[in-house]
């Protein structure tokens, strides 16, 4: 029935294995965690709203790149939850084109689905912070980092 070290990886029609097998596999199942490719943080989509006490509240949902590998406990969650967040585009205001304090909240639903499911609303305490998710590698995600984060097995950065 499987291990709770699978892993599911996401890629494109158009990827193509550069290693051999052996290394992949071993690369992946060193761990039980999730890979996210986090974009830089100014590419991440961000609302702000009042919070239910008064004040500000500010929801950030990080940007991801469509190339990810989900834990077992991730990929069970974005199959029972496949029918939540379907107004996700419309709720995080992407497409827009408004800028919100330098974010443009702009993207494709698979760069923030995933991320939202497994870990939900993100929300950002005042001022900068380090967030620990569960089960997420190459984390804490800094609100202050503009340089890729998280772990990016299938991806490559050309610089």
């Amino acid at each position: 029935v499987g291990s709770t070290n699978d892993k599911f990886v996401f890629l494109s029609d158009t990827t193509l294995p550069v290693k051999p097998f052996s290394f992949i596999y071993d690369q992946l199942t060193v761990d039980r965690d999730s890979d996210f490719c986090i974009f830089p943080r100014n590419e991440w989509a961000e609302v702000s709203g009042l919070a239910s006490g008064g004040g500000m509240t500010v929801r950030v949902a990080p940007k991801h790149h469509q190339w990810i590998v989900l834990n077992r406990k991730h990929a069970l969650e974005s199959v029972h939850r496949s029918r939540e967040q379907l107004d996700l585009m419309s709720t995080l205001h992407l497409n827009l084109g408004i800028m919100n304090k330098g974010y443009s909240n702009t993207g494709c639903l698979d760069e923030f689905w995933h991320f939202q499911t497994a870990y939900r609303s993100v929300q950002i305490p005042q001022g900068h912070a380090n967030l620990v998710m569960e089960d997420f590698n190459g984390g804490p995600l800094s609100t202050t980092n503009y340089q890729i984060q998280g772990r990016c097995n299938t991806f490559v950065h050309w610089v």
